[in-house]
């Protein structure tokens, strides 16, 4: 049985065809054009079983240097893990897991996000369940100052640059769990769902990813080369409404709320000494 990687699924136009189409019928994810837009490289490797021209499996793995209370561990994120309906139930994926974990027993943490059917399948695996808490402030703890906010446009290739230049060289969103130099995963959120809602601040010389629904506003990301707290960007956005939900871990939680996180099936496979925390939240930008 052979395994094959991005040399081979990249610069083969079928199988890159039956690859995306697997992703597709899986999980509704449309890689074509981020492949074509050049975010595709090494940093997001596939792992696939072919059959007859056909990938009838994969593991992917998505390069994250996390920072967890303010120190580096290496880590790869698990994702895309699919088999074919035809191909199910024969031990294709436990296969694929086995090549990938023997590949990256050096790293610090392995992590995934499942679905709660496939739970034991990554127990099996010693993966964990770690607990989230998502954080909130009520904004009558902020007081909002005038500023200029440019909404930036996903097609233009400018913007799309300056995204680029800015992931590459970013701070992390949090010094409690940030992650880093993952930043092809993020220009495919960019690309959807966050498409629509992408900002910068001049003033800052920061990009924003935010969206109002109703009376809350959902801070999804702040990105800048410079450091930027929480509360010195807070002034800035435009708010309409009562609460701030922010999808990433702040660095400082004084006068925030937190409610625990029930249905998001976060995993951690640890290989080292420093265990994984709980009561943070995995930013959900940085999930593949």
């Amino acid at each position: 049985m052979n395994i094959y990687s991005n040399e081979i699924i990249k610069h083969n136009p079928k199988l890159k065809h039956s690859f995306f189409q697997l992703a597709k019928q899986t999980f509704q994810l449309q890689f074509e054009e981020w492949d074509a837009l050049g975010y595709w490289n090494d940093s997001y490797t596939v792992h696939c079983i072919e059959q007859n021209d056909e990938i009838i499996s994969n593991v992917s793995t998505s390069d994250a240097l996390l920072v967890i209370d303010g120190n580096p561990f290496r880590a790869k994120q698990i994702g895309t893990v699919m088999t074919a309906p035809h191909a199910r139930r024969s031990g294709y994926a436990t296969t694929l897991m086995e090549h990938v974990l023997k590949k990256h027993e050096q790293l610090d943490y392995l992590f995934l996000f499942a679905n709660p059917q496939a739970a034991t399948f990554y127990e099996q695996f010693e993966f964990q369940l770690v607990k989230q808490k998502r954080y909130s402030i009520n904004t009558s703890h902020i007081q909002f100052k005038p500023s200029e906010i440019k909404k930036l446009d996903f097609d233009n290739e400018k913007t799309r640059a300056l995204l680029l230049d800015l992931l590459i060289h970013r701070l992390p969103v949090s010094t409690k769990l940030g992650v880093l130099q993952n930043e092809m995963i993020v220009l495919f959120h960019l690309m959807s769902p966050w498409r629509e809602h992408l900002y910068y601040l001049p003033t800052l010389q920061t990009v924003v990813i935010g969206q109002q629904q109703g009376t809350k506003f959902s801070l999804v990301d702040y990105i800048s080369k410079q450091p930027i707290l929480l509360k010195e960007l807070l002034p800035y956005l435009k708010v309409t409404g009562d609460l701030i939900k922010f999808l990433f871990t702040p660095s400082t939680m004084n006068g925030m709320e937190s409610v625990t996180v029930e249905n998001d099936y976060f995993y951690v496979k640890n290989q080292c000494d420093t265990p994984f925390p709980a009561d943070y939240y995995f930013p959900d930008i940085a999930k593949a």
